[in-house]
């Protein structure tokens, strides 16, 4: 993997950490920073690490399905509040 390709894994890391901190998904947030130091520190390292990418989209998948659900809450408290 070359420069840029390193750098693109560094700049959506770097994205994912902030958009899922912004929303509340503080697990993911700080999964995205340990892997965007470690990218940092040795890029090589970083990728012969065991299953990184099926970590992060677990990770990924966990958050989505907990902001699923608080979006299922909200439209069941709206729908609650129409129906009254």
């Amino acid at each position: 993997m070359d420069g840029a390709d390193i750098d693109a894994i560094l700049y959506h890391l770097h994205t994912l950490k902030g958009s899922s901190g912004t929303m509340g998904a503080t697990r993911l947030s700080r999964h995205c920073a340990k892997l965007e130091q470690a990218f940092r520190r040795d890029p090589q390292a970083a990728l012969a690490m065991s299953e990184w990418s099926t970590a992060l989209r677990t990770e990924l998948e966990q958050a989505v399905s907990l902001l699923e659900a608080e979006v299922a809450k909200l439209e069941q408290t709206e729908a609650d509040r129409s129906s009254d």
